[in-house]
């Protein structure tokens, strides 16, 4: 049978309840929480629904801030006036008492701490008609004091056990649970798949990108070859008129030169076109005479060449 939550005010006095514990209540938050919000600590296991969240300490425990805000606490540090004190106690009654006219659908104020200075808080409570909750140390009289007054007692040890407390999940949340697994996995497997798809488009596109740089580079390597030979082809053409005045006499390498600058804009014996992209001038002679059967190649003991026109027979 579907039971309401009951509303409720937690009001937590830190300095007090993490003495009587353990620095892990100001750690495991979310799993005390838990505990309570499931009402373990109620025999008939009420779940609480808390309107209000809040914890008192003094400025030297401000450190765990962050930790009771990330869980919707709202944080309140207690200075005194005077000296070092904390001023928590006036402070949680006065903020318990106050909710009383400004909350009025609270039904219950869970004050986590074992200081029976609390006890006449808790008799205002019960006489405007809330329930109460407190903690109390078996091991000491704090546990029966609040026994007398209080309407359920946390014992410390119960507590410190809710430190590991683990919220089970509902069939209703396991099973959706599982279909949200079930989902991600289709997700993400559809997502690997695309991701492939991907990587392997990026993959052809990357090889004919390749394959039509080098397509370009050759063609260009071609452009240049024709264009060399064409070259080539006209400088030989002018030598072989020189020499063709002089059959068989050497073609010294200045008049080659001069021939060649004063017919040919092109030509150059310097920068990477040197003597028609030869790089050299022995040999530029070579490829003249490569080009043409008509002209003779000198080669002479020190390295050196030079070009002749040979009539053909």
């Amino acid at each position: 049978m579907f039971r309401r939550k009951t509303k409720s005010a937690l009001l937590i006095d830190f300095d007090n309840i993490v003495g009587a514990t353990n620095g892990d209540f100001g750690r495991k938050i979310p799993n005390w929480m838990a505990w309570l919000e499931d009402g373990k600590f109620d025999g008939d296991s009420s779940r609480r629904d808390f309107l209000v969240k809040r914890v008192y300490w003094h400025a030297q425990n401000d450190g765990y801030r962050p930790a009771f805000e990330g869980n919707g606490f709202e944080a309140i540090t207690c200075r005194s006036f005077v000296d070092n004190k904390s001023t928590a106690d006036m402070i949680i009654a006065l903020d318990a008492l106050e909710s009383t006219y400004d909350q009025k659908a609270i039904q219950e104020y869970v004050l986590l701490t074992t200081d029976t200075d609390f006890v006449p808080l808790v008799v205002k409570l019960g006489n405007r008609s809330k329930q109460t909750v407190n903690a109390g140390n078996r091991d000491n009289l704090s546990y029966d004091v609040f026994c007398d007054h209080a309407d359920i007692v946390i014992a410390i040890d119960a507590l410190k056990g809710a430190f590991q407390y683990e919220r089970k999940k509902s069939l209703f949340n396991r099973l959706t649970g599982r279909w949200r697994q079930a989902r991600e996995q289709v997700a993400r497997r559809k997502a690997e798949r695309e991701q492939k798809k991907a990587e392997e488009a990026r993959r052809k596109a990357a090889e004919a990108e390749r394959i039509a740089a080098e397509k370009r580079a050759s063609a260009q390597r071609n452009a240049e070859i024709d264009r060399r030979t064409k070259l080539l082809a006209i400088a030989a053409e002018h030598i072989a008129r020189i020499g063709a005045r002089s059959p068989g006499l050497q073609i010294g390498r200045r008049t080659v030169n001069r021939t060649l600058t004063n017919h040919m804009p092109e030509y150059t014996t310097v920068g990477g076109s040197a003597y028609l992209g030869c790089g050299g001038y022995n040999n530029m002679l070579e490829a003249l005479t490569s080009v043409r059967s008509d002209l003779r190649l000198h080669r002479h003991p020190r390295g050196g060449r030079s070009i002749s026109f040979r009539p053909p027979n």
